[in-house]
């Protein structure tokens, strides 16, 4: 018995003048794939705080996605925390067009958490996430923290540097 088996052919020159050899439409990559990638190091002066309410430390990281569905991955790293008399708690939010819509706090230390010693306390703290924004318009990270008890903490010391990596994955 002879099997005969047929292709569709293939206009292997129709289908090179379709590419655009710049880069790969964002729509074409497969699942996976990183599609952008923003890093940013930022020199530090004290970034402290006595309040008990989450306030804006004015560390902030925006990305527009290039597609709807992808997923973002939240990297924040402040490698030199300071506090002395209290439990500093650090926050994460994401605000899309200008409004706050979520906070990643899922628990009381979501981020962890920092705590007081009666000595000087230098510690690093990685603060990491992965969200799924559903949009295509800027989307803005921002840190928020608070002192436990209303003493002084400090998210970021003078003379320090905190990293920001914001990456896009296609899903």
């Amino acid at each position: 018995m002879v099997v005969k088996v047929s292709k569709p052919e293939v206009n292997i020159r129709e289908k090179i003048n379709e590419l655009d050899y710049a880069h790969v439409p964002y729509e074409k990559m497969p699942a996976g794939s990183v599609i952008q990638t923003r890093a940013y190091k930022q020199n530090s002066g004290w970034i402290s705080t006595t309040s008990t309410s989450e306030v804006f430390t004015g560390v902030e990281f925006a990305i527009y996605p290039k597609r709807k569905n992808s997923l973002i991955l939240v990297e924040f790293h402040f490698p030199m925390t300071h506090t002395y008399s209290d439990t500093m708690i650090p926050t994460l939010r994401r605000q899309v067009d200008g409004e706050t819509q979520i906070n990643f706090n899922t628990t009381s230390y979501h981020n962890g958490y920092i705590q007081g010693a009666t000595t000087s306390a230098y510690q690093s703290i990685m603060m990491t996430e992965h969200d799924y924004p559903d949009t295509t318009n800027r989307v803005n990270y921002e840190v928020y923290f608070s002192s436990a008890g209303g003493g002084q903490v400090h998210l970021a010391h003078n003379g320090s540097a905190y990293r920001l990596k914001l990456t896009e994955i296609a899903q």
